[in-house]
């Protein structure tokens, strides 16, 4: 796994892959003679954790480890006190992050050089080190050795480490409290302003809930002036359809399907470019704000076209998916014209071939047609066209 860190960047997504190649990315970690050191959070992992196991066992082969655990994680409190009690026993040096945010960022660092130009391998995720939950959450895992990450990574694990410390700024990453918010809001201006010179523009966002009332303003602010928005919200989302205008494009739908879509990504399109991150933010004020929260570009070409696929196959999904209304309503489709994405990945996993296809052709519409702010026909449409077929058939027999 390493050797192919230091060739390659990874992005894997959970469940359709699995979680046994984060640890193997951390078991070579802690067996490599030229790790000098590993850093890595915890909010939730499993009550037999092996993810807990390799950073004791790390700590016991004379590896500097450091591991921030979230004590305050929801009704993971008395688990995470048994793990810091482990971890501890086995010379980690535990940390509790800030003491008036939870850390909720996932990654982990290991350095096989430290100092001002620290070298070694990063995992940023959007999902938790818990091999249970793994199986049925969906969830995106980032790995690579690029020098600009390990940096971003070591100042990051340095402000958590120091309890007064102010915010670093980074090169490629992004971490709340509030460089995040202001990450999104950014390029949903950075879209406006290529949409409104050259008619091409979009972005797409996924996400577990939409409540911040700063990102929601800046979507309002961009959908007035046509930019078309895909979002796949699981959970609450405080944004309100219809009332942008005419030029309003935004579908918003809910995606429930075998699996629980836990995954957050971020993409930003202009005409000439594509922005994409993952994250493990959700788009809430708490998030924003109030949480250590981290996200990561993906920048690498073959990446990124990895990201995009899934994005495609995810804006498509009217099986899956519950779409809002203008009245704050959810409906489905009785006659669905696109795939179940649950489906589709894991279909992928039988034939690979599967995942180089493209699923939806227009990229400036973030690969959906939108048009009156929906992409899809509501059922009316059916009923109306079948009440005027009725109608004629009964013309023409009575004529007869």
């Amino acid at each position: 796994m390493l050797a192919y860190l230091d060739q390659k960047d990874l992005l894997i997504q959970y469940p359709y892959d699995s979680f046994s190649q984060f640890l193997q990315f951390l078991r070579e970690a802690v067996e490599s003679p030229k790790t000098v050191a590993i850093k890595q959070t915890l909010y939730r992992v499993s009550k037999h954790s092996e993810v807990v196991d390799l950073l004791a066992k790390a700590a016991q082969k004379g590896i500097k480890t450091t591991v921030v655990v979230e004590l305050r994680a929801r009704f993971d409190e008395k688990n995470n006190l048994k793990v810091t009690e482990k971890l501890k026993n086995a010379g980690v040096h535990v940390i509790f992050g800030k003491q008036d945010m939870k850390v909720h960022s996932k990654t982990c660092l290991v350095l096989t050089k430290e100092g001002e130009h620290p070298q070694g391998y990063i995992q940023v995720g959007t999902g938790n080190y818990n091999m249970q939950t793994a199986k049925g959450f969906v969830d995106l895992s980032f790995f690579t050795s690029k020098d600009d990450y390990v940096r971003d990574l070591s100042k990051f694990f340095d402000y958590l480490q120091a309890p007064d410390a102010a915010q670093p700024s980074y090169q490629v990453l992004s971490a709340s409290p509030h460089q995040i918010q202001d990450q999104v809001i950014d390029g949903i201006q950075e879209v406006k302003e290529s949409y409104l010179k050259t008619g091409k523009g979009a972005v797409f966002l996924k996400i577990n809930s939409l409540t911040d009332v700063e990102v929601i303003s800046a979507i309002y602010d961009a959908a007035r002036v046509g930019v078309p928005f895909r979002l796949v919200v699981r959970g609450a989302c405080c944004l309100k359809l219809g009332i942008c205008g005419k030029k309003e494009k935004i579908v918003v739908s809910s995606i429930v399907g075998e699996f629980l879509e836990h995954s957050r990504i971020y993409g930003f399109f202009t005409n000439d470019d594509s922005k994409l991150w993952i994250s493990s933010a959700d788009l809430m004020t708490r998030n924003m704000d109030n949480r250590v929260e981290l996200a990561a570009p993906i920048l690498d070409p073959k990446l990124k076209k990895q990201l995009l696929n899934i994005i495609d196959i995810y804006a498509q999904d009217d099986v899956d998916g519950s779409f809002l209304k203008p009245d704050g309503q959810y409906f489905k489709f009785k006659h669905p014209k696109g795939k179940s994405a649950q489906q589709t990945f894991l279909r992928i996993i039988d034939d690979p071939k599967l995942n180089n296809k493209k699923h939806i052709s227009k990229r400036h519409d973030i690969r959906i047609n939108v048009k009156n702010g929906s992409n899809f026909k509501n059922d009316w449409t059916y009923i109306s066209i079948l009440v005027v077929t009725i109608i004629v058939v009964v013309a023409i027999l009575l004529w007869w």
